[in-house]
């Protein structure tokens, strides 16, 4: 316990240091607007229990806290008494979007997450320590970064990329919000009409929008990294990665080719009497083709099963879409 207390009276004494306090004013200063932006929506635990777990994290140096906040936050703007049976009015998806309150709060919680975190890497660690068990055994405690390697440029730039991203977000809940499938005309996205208000049925349009561009955004993403990881290897690297690649690819025939060339040149010695044990072994491995037929046609009874599932599910979807 006392090893503990330590630690944590250290990460306080590194959180005072003045090359670590502007993200610590940071981090209250973007407590204070979520716990005002709560109140504002009339609801003072909207307001307060994301700031008590952002406090939480801050002082007492919880890795936890941080995502329960966002958890809360986004429980309280569902339910802004914290309960079910208060419940709002649900509201038209094609009003929200570049509302003050909305784009005052995410601001707020996405500075308080790149504040914490950078506290974290700084104060404490951002990953465990490689060498977590020669320290134990030592009594010390695992190296931390310097804070000499906070630049004056780093809040400004953080600061630019979070608005960057929340203004990337708004636009695409306004493409989400206004517009919606149907796949009766080409291109298959129209806009919403109606007047502010009106009671509209439920769509799908939006969570297949979302999920296609969630998937297309990944996959673009993947590729990016995937090729900047390429053109950042050496050539050593290169040469090891090709290595690997190719022992991956044809180790099954590799594996093949060498049992093949093993009983070739067993067949070949004919003086050479084969052991009992090593019959009973060969006569074992004999029935391979019906093994590999059994596996075949287990992996198309699979296939034809999850195919079904599939198209099952995308005619009941494109039917309530069309009957919506």
């Amino acid at each position: 316990m006392s090893e503990k207390k330590d630690n944590l009276r250290a990460y306080w004494e590194r959180l005072l240091d003045e090359r670590l306090r502007s993200y610590v004013v940071v981090a209250a200063a973007a407590l204070l607007v979520i716990f005002v932006s709560g109140l504002l929506a009339g609801s003072l635990m909207a307001g307060l229990v994301p700031a008590l777990f952002g406090l939480a994290a801050l002082g007492l140096r919880w890795p936890v806290m941080p995502v329960l906040l966002v958890i809360s936050v986004a429980w309280f703007q569902a339910l802004p008494f914290g309960v079910p049976v208060f419940s709002p009015r649900p509201l038209d998806p094609r009003f929200t979007h570049f509302r003050f309150g909305d784009i005052l709060l995410v601001a707020a919680v996405l500075v308080y997450l790149i504040a914490q975190f950078r506290l974290y890497s700084l104060a404490h660690a951002a990953l465990p320590d490689d060498r977590i068990f020669r320290a134990r055994r030592k009594n010390e405690l695992p190296d931390l970064r310097d804070p000499d390697r906070v630049e004056e440029r780093e809040i400004p730039q953080l600061l630019v990329l979070m608005g960057a991203a929340l203004v990337a977000g708004q636009f695409l809940w306004l493409f989400l919000s206004e517009t919606s499938l149907n796949f009766r005309i080409l291109p298959p996205i129209e806009i919403r009409d109606g007047l502010r208000g009106a009671s509209l049925p439920y769509h799908a349009s939006r969570e297949v929008m979302f999920a296609i561009g969630l998937g297309v955004s990944i996959f673009l993403a993947r590729l990016g990294l995937w090729y900047w990881r390429l053109r950042s290897l050496n050539r050593e690297e290169a040469q090891l990665v090709l290595a690997d690649t190719g022992w991956s690819e044809m180790r099954r025939e590799a594996a093949r080719l060498e049992t093949w060339r093993i009983y070739g040149k067993l067949r070949s010695r004919e003086k050479v009497v084969v052991p009992e044990k090593r019959k009973k072994a060969a006569r074992r491995n004999e029935p391979w083709l019906a093994k590999a037929l059994g596996r075949a046609c287990l992996t198309l009874a699979i296939s034809a099963i999850i195919a079904v599932i599939l198209i099952c599910c995308g005619i009941f979807a494109f039917r309530n879409l069309f009957d919506r």
